[in-house]
């Protein structure tokens, strides 16, 4: 059974782990910093634990971490905004994404919007595939003015 679990900011180090495993995969798509110890690093990162807009997901399999979700609530004319998703790559074609992804969606129902990189072909085919689900109402994507992003909105 999958857990959502929301991660208060005293649990970012639990976090921390699966966000390395993260920043590591998509930097293969673009620059990503790195810290005086060679991590990676992102301000992103430590602003959700400070805006109360922003809420971070752990995906937990029992004790097991699995991936993590950085929603923004209320962005853009009452839009929520998946800012980040990952699943790691060894519980990846499971369904486990899917089944994360609907979890947080029945947390937050409402309108959505999403930015994709077009270079991360994975990310591109997981979410036409989550998107085409029944309970997704509406939707349709376009090039992002953000160059080389592709830009989901729906709703549910």
């Amino acid at each position: 059974m999958l857990f959502l679990r929301e991660t208060p900011k005293c649990c970012q180090k639990q976090a921390y782990e699966i966000l390395q495993q993260y920043l590591a995969e998509i930097s293969s798509f673009g620059p990503v910093q790195v810290d005086e110890k060679q991590n990676f690093y992102s301000s992103a990162f430590a602003f959700c634990f400070k805006d109360e807009k922003y809420k971070f997901y752990l995906f937990q399999l029992k004790t097991v971490t699995i991936g993590f979700a950085v929603i923004k609530l209320k962005v853009h004319k009452n839009y929520n905004e998946i800012a980040d998703f990952y699943i790691a790559q060894k519980y990846r074609r499971q369904n486990w994404g899917q089944k994360a992804f609907r979890a947080i969606l029945e947390l937050f129902p409402g309108q959505w919007f999403l930015n994709v990189n077009c270079k991360n072909t994975g990310a591109l085919h997981f979410w036409k595939k989550s998107l085409a689900l029944p309970f997704i109402k509406k939707q349709h994507s376009n090039r992002s003015a953000l160059r080389d992003y592709v830009t989901f909105v729906f709703s549910v």
